[in-house]
């Protein structure tokens, strides 16, 4: 792309009012200022929001491209003007813009309902324009406007997401209407941002703190109710992917006797789409999206919000990890080394290019997830690569070091050039070639991936999403939708204008800051130490003891070098723990109490502790079962501890140290530890919690809480499947030390 097509402008002056006026506003809307030595770089504002890219746009409003149509080359987008008009209807009628919810089902809402439960596009779509076109001109009337309708439409008593007997967790899977919610609160959740960011640096309060409390405690019972049924859906096809951090998982009978679906994905394939892959599809592709942007959302907030705690115990940090694990696994088990995803297999004889649009809506709500992540500073999902799989998915595609994100988009664009592929049944006839277009049906479905070659700057992918090339077409009159959402708005129709926001974006616009310090760990729920309020309670399920960890510390002193302790509910636990050398800070001042504890580094708490009670641990010679530990500083604590019984590998004979421990593990780890110090396990067996019943750890957790090492997250719940925190760790530790009489006081 040649500079002159580039819009060049300077932003420095801009950057630096919009970094003072953040400094000085940030308490307003409760976002995090940015440090001041990060000035020179992107100052991040929002999911896809960053300074200079503000600055762009408010030029691009006034002198384009994409202001008005056909301005950035043949039938390109009046992206602008569109906004602006939708932002004039959205005015002219605010309550028209809101969504009444599905009828009332006398139950649960279930598929059988079909698309008249699916939210009309056009009322998200007004709204959230408004809000992005009130963010860029810096208008704070209409972002009342907008924030008083995304309070009316939280209210509305047909979207109470908390109410499970209307929206029933276990029912729907990944059927309609749970994703289409998906796209429209996603949508939603751009309109808060864009408000809240105009109200930052225009010096204005669109939302008062209830009505913050509303909207968020809203959209986070919706991911609740989309989160859920994803992980039950992959659950049936993976029944340990819960226990597991990262694949490989263990198939379910049904799959390891029926590997393959009855559709190849193109004329000559050699191969039919795996059952496996069916199930990472544009639908749960979309849930995911919107319940890691919420969790990425909600994780960077500073204002106070606490998220409610929900039936299943999820946390922001809980729907981000779920998010990202959903994206890794993706790559894994539904992306063929051969060039295409499980999504092909939907072409249709009368649209032979359905399976390859399909598939595009598969990969853009995933990456537009990877790509917000990577804006905060963690572009490990971007730049993750593997060649791991089952039934034809496992590989090395031709001339790379494994499958990847940019070679899955890379290899779905080709198929608009290089790649010539006929539907089964009909090769060599170009009526029937999968290439974008058939008959009057003109597509354009590779422009979703504008927004991520910003961080790739592939130059080829980038000629052929602009129409530089003479490889592919110019834009058509009327580009093919993406269902009822046009593909100019982009993954799933969600956004204001891809090109306009994403498209020749001027030099010095980059949203990744390579010098940008790492973002602060994802703040966990603290564990419940002191008693709650009462509340009814089922009588099968009483209170979880809680241990008097002093017990293990008389005569301690919570005085600590940990400057970021001070007030954490974890605290005592923390410096008895240091005091006795078992757990060290991540730095000489800091401990991130926050921070989660990864497997290996519980491995290194236990045995110190271990070894505290039992001195003769610390000559043991165990032997190394692991493949994947080698070298890494906590081995030894981790071979100890297989050896004693008290943990075990993720399987293949690997440990996986880095990855986190869940709620469930720990209590496992904990009663073994406690077994093997010769600690009595309780005689009668008590269900504590309601959200364990089934999984393999429900005995464990129930005799941690009954000797009094764990306790739940509120409301009979544990979060079986939640990230321990270093603080709670620091307590668990503690705990188990005074049930087995384990004296820290004096060690080191």
């Amino acid at each position: 792309m040649s500079s002159s097509t580039l819009v060049h402008r300077s932003v420095t002056g801009t950057s630096v009012r919009i970094l003072i006026l953040a400094l000085a506003l940030s308490v307003l809307v409760g976002v995090a200022p940015p440090a001041a030595e990060a000035s020179t770089g992107p100052v991040r504002l929002g999911l896809h929001v960053t300074d200079v890219e503000l600055d762009a746009w408010r030029a691009r409003a006034t002198t384009g491209p994409y202001r008005r149509a056909g301005d950035a080359g043949t039938n390109s987008p009046g992206d602008w003007d569109r906004i602006v008009s939708n932002r004039a209807d959205f005015l002219a009628s605010p309550a028209s813009f809101r969504w009444a919810g599905p009828a009332d089902p006398g139950g649960c809402i279930d598929f059988p309902g079909g698309i008249q439960y699916d939210p009309p596009v056009a009322t998200s779509r007004g709204l959230r324009d408004a809000a992005f076109h009130a963010m860029v001109t810096d208008d704070a009337a209409t972002r009342r406007t907008v924030a008083q309708s995304l309070v009316a439409q939280a209210r509305v008593s047909n979207l109470d997401f908390s109410n499970r007997a209307r929206w029933c967790l276990d029912v729907i899977d990944d059927l309609n209407p749970g994703f289409e919610i998906a796209n429209w609160l996603t949508s939603l959740l751009y309109a808060v941002e864009y408000v809240e960011i105009g109200d930052r640096l225009g010096g204005t309060a669109s939302f008062t703190a209830a009505d913050r409390q509303v909207v968020l405690d809203w959209m986070y019972h919706a991911a609740e109710f989309m989160n859920f049924d994803t992980n039950k859906s992959l659950r049936s096809i993976f029944p340990d992917r819960d226990q597991k951090a990262a694949p490989p998982y263990t198939l379910s009978s049904t799959l390891q006797e029926n590997a393959y679906y009855e559709k190849t994905p193109y004329d000559g394939a050699g191969l039919t789409i795996g059952g496996i892959a069916r199930y990472y599809n544009n639908r749960n592709a979309a849930k995911q999206r919107f319940v890691g942007l919420l969790g990425l959302h909600l994780s960077q907030r500073t204002d106070g919000y606490v998220a409610p705690t929900g039936q299943q115990g999820y946390t922001a940090a809980s729907y981000v990890r779920d998010a990202s694990k959903f994206a890794r696994d993706f790559l894994v088990y539904s992306t063929y080394p051969a060039g295409y995803v499980g999504e092909f297999e939907r072409w249709k004889t009368e649209l032979p290019d359905l399976g390859w649009a399909y598939a595009g809506q598969a990969l853009a709500p995933i990456l537009t997830y990877v790509d917000a992540l990577a804006r905060t500073g963690d572009r490990s999902l971007y730049d993750f690569t593997t060649s791991a799989g089952v039934h034809n998915t496992e590989g090395t595609p031709a001339g790379t070091s494994g499958k990847n994100w940019r070679w899955a988009v890379n290899q779905f664009v080709s198929f608009r050039t290089t790649q010539v592929r006929y539907i089964p049944g009909h090769g060599g006839d170009a009526n029937y070639r999968i290439d974008g277009t058939h008959g009057s049906w003109q597509s354009i479905h590779e422009v979703m991936f504008a927004p991520f070659n910003r961080y790739w700057q592939d130059g080829a992918l980038e000629d052929i999403l602009l129409r530089t090339t003479s490889a592919v077409p110019a834009y058509p009159s009327s580009p093919a939708s993406v269902g009822q959402y046009s593909v100019w708005n982009g993954d799933w129709g969600t956004l204001p204008a891809t090109m306009f926001m994403t498209a020749q974006m001027p030099a010095g616009t980059s949203p990744y800051d390579a010098t940008a310090p790492a973002p602060e760990p994802i703040v966990e729920e603290e564990e419940t130490v002191l008693e709650p309020a009462p509340k009814a309670k089922n009588p099968r399920r009483p209170k979880a003891l809680v241990a008097d960890y002093s017990l293990a510390c008389p005569g301690f002193t919570t005085e600590t070098a940990f400057e970021d302790v001070a007030g954490s509910v974890h605290l005592e636990a923390i410096a008895c723990l240091a005091d006795a050398g078992i757990a060290t800070g991540t730095t000489p001042t800091t401990f991130s109490p926050h921070a989660s504890v990864s497997r290996g580094q519980l491995a290194a708490f236990v045995t110190r502790l271990l070894e505290v009670a039992r001195p003769e641990l610390a000559s043991l010679v165990p032997s190394d079962p692991f493949s994947d530990d080698d070298g890494n500083p906590h081995e030894r604590s981790i071979n100890v501890l297989a050896h004693l019984g008290i943990l075990d590998g993720t399987g293949q004979g690997r440990f996986s140290p880095a990855a986190p421990v869940q709620r469930a593990q720990a209590a496992s780890i904990l009663v073994a530890a406690s077994s093997y110090l010769g600690g009595t396990p309780p005689v009668d067996a008590v269900d504590y919690f309601a959200d364990d019943d089934g999984t393999v750890h429900e005995a464990a957790i129930n005799d941690a809480a009954a000797l009094g090492m764990v306790s739940g997250t509120g409301g009979e719940l544990y979060a079986p499947t939640g990230a321990v925190s270093r603080g709670q760790m620091a307590t668990m530790l503690t705990r188990l030390a005074s049930v087995n009489g384990v004296s820290l006081t004096g060690v080191a």
